[in-house]
């Protein structure tokens, strides 16, 4: 149990807690699951901010070499624990011993206008940051009061972006909640942004549908594409913005592509407040 709690303490980020987690102790030779042991401890113990963790142990190495978290609260089934065993043994052999931060692709969190680098709307910024981190994304730096900017350049859906940034909802906990990602790309003169921006707006009509993404002539007088999702009767909610800024300082122009979850991060906020 002590391997077990410092594999912990090494492997998931220390950040502000609130609340449980129920922890799911598995042996990688428990091949029907008939022996997994459940414990629920505090975020603060566990030094988590997962509500669920499945924990992959070696009774031979005596030691946990993986497992996979989620920030919902969800019981795996069997079938989720062979893929989580499986995964962590690939790990292990590959020379990474990791908690998977990925959700299960069947829930409600996986949306077609989730998973924007491997992220997920509303989880904990110090968390978003530790997972891009690992991806080679730093440093970050404060920009704003609910802003943070990383100046690197980032690849996404093939285009090579020059800087990411997070904007977050804070509830009165002082908890931070991601609800905005947004790419930017500089270009020397308009008719390059241009280019890439048709490019984007044509790989987001393949992706989510031509009728889903509405054009306009904005203020400074370039395309803007929008993306909606539709979330009731009648009612339907922007999920994706693309547009051209002319910078003013250089003379130089930026295309902007910015992904929301404002709705998924505010149901997070008033959650915490209420709690």
């Amino acid at each position: 149990m002590k391997k077990i709690l410092l594999f912990l303490l090494i492997t998931v980020p220390v950040i502000a807690f609130s609340q449980n987690v129920t922890i799911y102790l598995v042996d990688r030779d428990d091949f029907d699951f008939s022996d997994v042991q459940i414990t629920v401890k505090s975020q603060k113990e566990a030094e988590t901010d997962f509500k669920t963790l499945v924990l992959v142990y070696d009774s031979y190495r005596k030691e946990v070499i993986g497992g996979w978290g989620s920030y919902e609260n969800m019981k795996p089934t069997n079938e989720e624990l062979k893929k989580i065993v499986n995964d962590a043994i690939l790990d292990m052999y590959n020379g990474k011993q990791q908690i998977r931060y990925s959700e299960r692709h069947n829930s409600s969190a996986t949306s077609p206008f989730d998973g924007i680098l491997g992220l997920r709307w509303s989880m904990k910024i110090e968390s978003a940051v530790n997972q891009l981190q690992k991806m080679g994304l730093s440093p970050w730096q404060q920009n704003g009061d609910n802003t943070i900017i990383c100046i690197h350049r980032t690849s996404w859906e093939g285009i090579l972006y020059d800087a990411v940034w997070l904007d977050y909802l804070t509830s009165n906990k002082q908890n931070k909640y991601l609800y905005c990602i947004s790419f930017m790309k500089l270009f020397d003169d308009a008719r390059s942004a241009k280019s890439t921006r048709e490019s984007i707006a044509n790989d987001l009509k393949l992706k989510y549908g031509e009728e889903s993404v509405k054009e306009e002539i904005d203020d400074n007088g370039f395309k803007r594409y929008s993306v909606w999702e539709e979330i009731g009767w009648e009612v339907s909610a922007s999920r994706i913005q693309l547009f051209i800024n002319k910078l003013p300082d250089s003379g130089g122009y930026a295309v902007s592509l910015i992904y929301s979850g404002l709705g998924e991060a505010s149901k997070m906020v008033i959650k915490d407040n209420d709690y």
